[in-house]
């Protein structure tokens, strides 16, 4: 066998003009060598990709491996179980690849049918067998190694035929220094019986996701998402189907990122054009922190009946492969789909010119990096062979856009000369600013806007002379720190509505399309569902608006459809009945009552607020005690009792202590606070998908300092001061489950707000800043957040500038580093959390700490 090159010269430079995928090679047998079903597995990593031939089902198979060189594949080798043929039958029936290790499927003959999965070593340009893993508690057609995914020293192996019913298994494999050893076992765990779990898999870095195609009552499908931290493996999210997805195969393919989990429906009939049967639809979710949700609804932009889009789907980064085997008589197509502002957008069609019927283009589809692998499993080349493969490049337009290379030249004009004069000290040299700019050498921001000079020429391009650049109603400044919307641009996301009019009347983000991401864009939901586009969740139910509408029919205007007294979003992902009928009604049968950190204790709060400056690092600026209340139907929190009491304030700065609730505001029922004595209603702020609340609004009269002195409880000497007890009790109109919730006291946080109106926030590490935090100081100083990794609030350290404690803590004195009171907290810091988790408990030094405790 060897690989084909087309002639493709002709069209580069329009392939490359446009950012379309470049088609490298086709996979076509020229040698004696039988092989059948080439493309049925295919797999990509680095400069190397596998291609499974499995053949029929009595055939030995084989698996093919390709190496790319510029932009030349040709083939190194193809490879095959070393046993007896009548023992072992469709080898690369799957396939997977990462960094150096290589695993196939196959089924082995003995006692009945039984999987197996081949890893191989790469030593090379040869892979040498390393291992074979067959199911510890193996049986007859379990089908195991029928699914497979490798990620770092993880393999993920899926056993759908497992048990007598079929319910399936999925086995973790870790390798080891001994070798490949069990790490974990999952099994459903719905209350419903489930068919064929483990069917569809995949393994990225620390995820992992698992395909119940034939789960529910009605065959709707479902999808579990695992998490791995620190070595252990939990269940982070349920995705389930609804009424839509009845036996349409949700999740008979998935595949998973750091960020979106991707759901294939091959078999779902489309809901507005009833003659389109089994057009397919796939389900794209995205993670927020430890959250997933329904981001979109992906169907083809030529969809038709029978396509079975969404048979297959690979994702990577940015990019998302789909394919429909079954389009055009079997010939197949794939999409391409790329997120654009967080709007997941068709890109380009893949239909190869030497299309035939029943090729099964699609059929597997992989993508990593710049590189995509399509098999045609079905394809006939030959009267001894069968099936191929083609091999693109995505070709992503790289080139730098006008507006980029406006940016290189002003930036090469404007180049620093540190011996320059520079009179206001704004970056730019007078020279530049009085030949060039037009700008007053003496003012650091000439127009008064809040944005300094080189700001406004260097990064945001906006005219340094003018405070509204675009004139569309709001400042370069409020739109940059603010608003998050572009100076430049009267409209920054493109969607019809001018940024002010996003802003002032409709509340939307002016940067997205999708402001709530949701799946509907906002003029969707103004003009068409009449849904709210500043909330995922209009009703508060726990679904979101585009679940309701797509997925399992339910209003999402009224949190419980079916008028049963349970939320829509209960129902569907806690109880499992149905939304939509009110004689399926879940049970009352517990309530319950926990406490943080334990029933009539209290732990405690401490922020330092310098952010992004580490500042004396003493963490006494504000410092909390605090207990929470979670009072639980069926696990399920339906009302809190948060216990702030005020310790310490060794700050002159003016902040609040704030609250964000992960629920949006449209589910928060009564809200009170108790203080003195005195108990006030207190208005939630609907802070995007969040609810806020504003615990304590001035720190510094909740806590006054004593006569003298400019803090409370921080300097020797100083007299205490006793703070009074805060008793916030939120009760929610549908309760929410833990995992959605949080761990108490949840997103705490103190929050300032300096004379331009940018808001400055400090929350725990990981936790999210709100909508209204400045976006401009992360990465400042000492921060080192970074979003695309959940990463907030640390220095490069992993020092965090605020801190829960499960225990009444003794802070530090004013202008004492913490390390110099509690020494352990830097190597706690440096194993991010995994050792010195009592740090606080340990090496206590009284000299530091403000009150007179004993060193530990």
């Amino acid at each position: 066998m060897k690989i084909v090159f087309l002639s493709i010269l002709t069209c580069l430079s329009i392939f490359a003009a446009n950012a379309d995928p470049v088609l490298q090679a086709i996979t076509i047998d020229l040698t004696p060598a039988e092989y059948k079903k080439l493309g049925s597995s295919v797999a990509i990593f680095g400069d190397i990709a596998v291609i499974g031939a499995p053949g029929a089902s009595d055939d030995i198979g084989q698996a093919c491996l390709y190496q790319r060189s510029g932009e030349s594949w040709s083939l190194l080798s193809c490879l095959s179980p070393n046993t007896d043929s009548l023992v072992v039958q469709q080898f690369g029936k799957t396939v997977a690849l990462s960094g150096e290790q290589l695993v196939i499927g196959a089924e082995k003959k003995q006692n009945g049918t039984k999987g197996i999965a081949y890893i191989y070593q790469r030593q090379g340009d040869s892979w040498l067998l390393e291992a074979e893993l067959i199911s510890p508690n193996s049986a007859a057609n379990d089908k195991f190694a029928s699914t497979l995914s490798i990620s770092q020293s993880y393999i993920a192996i899926g056993s759908p035929g497992a048990s007598a019913s079929h319910e399936g298994t999925v086995y973790i494999f870790k390798s080891t220094d001994s070798g490949w050893v069990e790490d974990i076992v999952f099994t459903p765990v719905s209350s419903f019986k489930s068919a064929h779990f483990g069917s569809a898999l995949s393994l990225s870095g620390e995820y992992l996701i698992i395909g119940d195609d034939d789960h529910g009552r009605t065959h709707e499908g479902s999808a579990y998402i695992y998490r791995r931290e620190d070595g252990i493996w939990s269940l982070q999210a349920s995705l389930k189907g609804g009424d839509i997805t009845k036996s349409a195969s949700f999740a008979t393919s998935v595949a998973i990122s750091n960020n979106h989990a991707v759901l294939g429906a091959k078999s779902e009939n489309d809901p507005l054009i009833k003659k389109n049967k089994k057009s397919g639809a796939v389900y794209v979710y995205k993670r927020t922190g430890q959250l997933w949700s329904n981001q979109a609804k992906l169907i083809a932009s030529d969809a038709a009946q029978g396509d079975n889009f969404g048979s297959s789907v690979a994702i990577s980064g940015d990019y998302l492969i789909i394919g429909a085997e079954n389009k055009n008589s079997a010939r197949g197509s794939t999409y391409l789909f790329q997120n654009i502002n967080e709007v997941w957008t068709e890109v380009f069609n893949f239909e190869p010119d030497d299309a035939k019927q029943q090729d099964n283009f699609g059929h597997a589809v992989t993508i990593a990096q710049d590189y995509i692998v399509i098999g045609a499993h079905n394809k006939i080349v030959t009267s001894s062979t069968q099936g191929v493969s083609y091999l693109y490049y995505l070709n992503r337009d790289t080139s730098p856009s006008a507006r980029e290379q406006a940016l290189t030249e002003m930036q090469t004009q404007l180049a620093y000369d540190s011996e320059a004069i520079d009179s206001d000290n704004d970056g730019l040299n007078d020279w530049d600013e009085i030949n060039i700019l037009g700008t007053d050498p003496n003012l650091s921001d000439s127009d008064g806007d809040g944005l300094t000079d080189k700001e406004e020429v260097t990064i945001y391009q906006s005219n340094p002379l003018m405070a509204d650049s675009d004139q569309d109603g709001l400042s370069d400044f409020d739109e940059v720190v603010i608003y998050n919307s572009d100076p430049t641009m009267v409209d920054t996301d493109g969607d019809g509505a001018s940024d002010y009019e996003e802003v002032m009347v409709t509340k939307t983000d002016p940067s997205l399309i999708d402001s709530d991401h949701d799946g509907l864009t906002d003029q969707q939901e103004l003009l068409e569902t009449n849904t709210d586009p500043t909330l995922a969740d209009s009703d508060g139910d726990g679904l979101t608006d585009n679940e309701e509408l797509n997925l399992f029919n339910t209003d999402p205007h009224n949190p419980d459809s079916d008028n049963d007294g349970f939320s829509d979003g209960n129902e569907v992902n806690f109880y499992e009945t149905s939304p939509l009928d009110s004689n399926d009604t879940p049970t009352i049968s517990t309530t319950s009552t926990s406490y943080s950190p334990a029933n009539s204790q209290f732990g405690t709060m401490a922020f330092e607020d310098e952010w992004p400056l580490t500042g004396d690092y003493d963490f006494n600026d504000a410092v909390f005690d605090y207990n929470v209340e979670e009072n639980k139907v069926n696990g399920l929190v339906h009302r809190i009792v948060l216990k702030i009491l005020p310790v310490a304030r060794g700050a002159i700065y003016e902040n609040s202590l704030r609250l964000l609730i992960n629920t949006p505001i449209t589910n928060i029922g009564q809200v009170s606070m108790q203080l003195k004595g005195v108990t006030t209603e207190l208005n939630p702020i609907a802070d995007g998908n969040q609810s806020l609340f504003i615990i304590i609004d001035k720190i510094a009269d909740a806590l006054p300092p004593p006569p003298g002195y400019k803090m409370s409880n921080t300097f020797s000497g100083s007299p205490k001061v006793n703070g009074n007890l805060y008793t916030l009790t939120i009760n929610f109109n549908y309760p929410i489950s833990s995992q959605t919730l949080g761990t108490a006291p949840y997103n705490s946080f103190i929050s300032r707000v300096l004379d331009t109106g940018e808001q400055i926030e400090v929350h725990f590490p990981g936790h999210f800043p709100s909508t209204k935090a400045s976006k401009r100081k992360f990465g400042q100083g000492q921060d080192d957040s970074d979003k695309s990794q959940d990463r907030y609030y640390q220095t490069e350290g992993n020092l965090p500038w605020a801190m829960l404690i499960p225990a009444k803590w003794h802070h530090t004195k004013e202008r004492v580093d913490l390390s110099n009171g509690y020494p352990d907290i830097l190597q706690w810091a440096a194993s991010k959390g995994k050792s010195k988790k009592n740090w606080y408990k340990s090496k206590r030094n009284a000299k530091f700490v403000f009150e007179a405790v004993n060193d530990i």
